[in-house]
């Protein structure tokens, strides 16, 4: 009788539990053009991403230097010299005779004529600097993007980690409560009640834990999007998107490489030291000055004409233009080194990342196969033929199979972020899944 009892028990207990620990439905995806809401209050991932372009400190901070160089390229399409005005007056008083006065008045306008084309190349200078900034402006935009999407994805696994253990902490807080009654009843022994005990107490820490990890990552996410208020987010992350199928890697070095933003600030430096090279020849050409006079003298008027230019004889900018050099080469090596090194990386990220789809398929197999087994043991729990903790090992061995796959599931997104770094691409994801 008593044994009938405690299997009716473990079966209700077993009922209790709530569905979300074994499987949840995929969540349905929204449109990838979504809108920032009016309340902050809660964001998805895209608008995320928008709202991140906005308020982040460091972005805020280096768009100052968008706007200088903007301000230089304007102030450089002025005329860059201004006439000048010289102007003297006086009279003539002579030694003997009659005392009478004569005036003198001199006026001079100049203006200098830059003849080396030095206005016109510190305009293309300028357009060489506003575009290196821009690209530079491109790369930390792009850098932001994916350390948001590391930290979302990071967000979601600690999030998925917790709702586990609270499912399992809330199991073993019921099994502990069956462990007492069965005592009480006279058919359980201490030695039950104890390994109950501290399977709870485990889970229990195990729970705070990744509570505090999942605390930890929503502030992650909140200082790059530059919210004053972290606590007050709440996020429509749904679930871990599926890891997508790896690209070729002819598709990655063909179009993707190319494009990387990366190369595209390497090649606007490259751009911009050659043009700071013509700059600086420029100002070693000296510039033709043009002036006008006026002058009248014993009551007679006279103008003048003339035009002086210096001789370039000892200062021709030699340290200006050997430092332009100096930078091209610098700017072309690094752009050399830069591309070098991305398709190194893109290559291992691509490795590791087929090889993490392999190996999660081939566990996503063996999880159905562990599934299927744990039902046949929960049939053979209602017809008494297997004990409570033989069901309890093998919720556990369920349980810790879906924390793997979770944990599989984002070593796979990591790398897949690895290779769109690499290779200069923003993430596409699908659609989501749940361990």
């Amino acid at each position: 009788m008593w044994n009938h009892m405690e299997r009716v028990g473990l079966l209700f207990l077993w009922m209790w539990v709530p569905a979300s620990a074994w499987a949840q439905a995929p969540s349905k995806t929204g449109s990838r053009t979504e809108s920032i809401p009016t309340s902050v209050s809660q964001l998805s991932r895209a608008q995320a991403l928008t709202y991140a372009y906005a308020h982040n400190p460091k972005l805020l901070a280096f768009r100052a230097r968008l706007r200088q160089a903007m301000a230089r390229l304007k102030g450089s399409q002025v005329y860059p010299n201004n006439p000048t005005l010289s102007a003297s007056g006086g009279v003539q008083l002579p030694d003997t005779g009659p005392p009478s006065v004569l005036p003198r008045v001199t006026a001079n306008l100049s203006l200098a004529l830059p003849v080396g084309g030095r206005w016109g190349k510190k305009q293309r200078w300028a357009k060489t600097q506003l575009q290196r900034v821009k690209a530079e402006w491109a790369l930390r935009k792009f850098q932001l993007a994916l350390r948001i999407h590391r930290a979302w994805n990071n967000m979601v696994v600690a999030q998925q980690r917790y709702q586990l253990r609270l499912v399992i902490a809330a199991f073993l807080q019921r099994l502990a409560k069956l462990a007492r009654l069965r005592i009480q009843q006279g058919v359980g022994n201490q030695l039950e009640l104890q390994l109950a005990l501290a399977s709870e107490l485990r889970a229990t820490q195990a729970k705070l834990n990744a509570g505090a990890l999942y605390q930890q990552r929503r502030q992650q996410v909140g200082a790059l999007l530059g919210h004053p208020n972290t606590a007050a987010l709440k996020f429509r992350y749904g679930a871990l998107p599926i890891p997508k199928q790896a690209p070729s890697l002819s598709t990655l070095l063909g179009k993707s490489l190319p494009q990387h933003p990366r190369l595209r600030l390497a090649k606007a430096v490259v751009q911009q030291s050659q043009s700071g090279l013509r700059w600086a020849q420029a100002k070693a050409v000296p510039d033709l000055t043009v002036s006008v006079g006026y002058s009248l003298e014993d009551g007679a008027h006279v103008v003048t004409g003339g035009l002086s230019i210096p001789l370039p004889l000892f200062w021709r900018n030699q340290g200006g233009i050997g430092q332009q050099r100096a930078r091209i080469v610098q700017a072309q090596r690094l752009l050399i080194s830069e591309r070098f090194q991305l398709r190194q990386k893109m290559q291992q990220a691509l490795t590791h990342y087929r090889n993490d789809l392999v190996v999660l398929r081939i566990f996503k197999q063996r999880l159905q196969s562990a599934k299927k087994q744990f039902n046949l043991i929960e049939k053979g729990l209602k017809l008494g033929v297997f004990t409570p903790f033989q069901t309890l090992t093998a919720q556990r061995s369920i349980v810790g199979s879906q924390l793997q796959q979770l944990q599989l599931v984002s070593h796979a997104l990591t790398h897949y972020l690895d290779m769109c770094q690499s290779a200069g691409i923003l993430p596409s994801w699908g659609r989501s899944t749940q361990p």
